[in-house]
């Protein structure tokens, strides 16, 4: 979770750097993202990846399958925080 209650996403694979200890988040990379999108929390989602285009591509999945909610990409990626 972040401040403000949403969930933080990272759709990065594993074992890419840098870690994110930062903040507490989910690791759920895109290659697996479809099968495991149950596994985010209800409320707000903002979805993040080294550099932001991984997290549009994560966007566009879960908003096919969940329309209504509201769901984020983090522009600029890791290195924005």
């Amino acid at each position: 979770m972040v401040q403000g209650g949403a969930t933080l996403v990272d759709v990065r694979e594993y074992g890419e750097m840098p870690e994110m200890n930062a903040y507490p988040h989910l690791r759920i990379p895109l290659s697996v993202l479809q099968d495991k999108m149950n596994d985010i929390p209800e409320g707000d989602v903002v979805f993040l990846c080294q550099s932001g285009i991984r997290s549009l591509k994560a966007l566009a999945l879960f908003r096919q399958q969940y329309p209504v909610k509201n769901a984020y990409s983090l522009k600029g990626g890791v290195s924005a925080l």
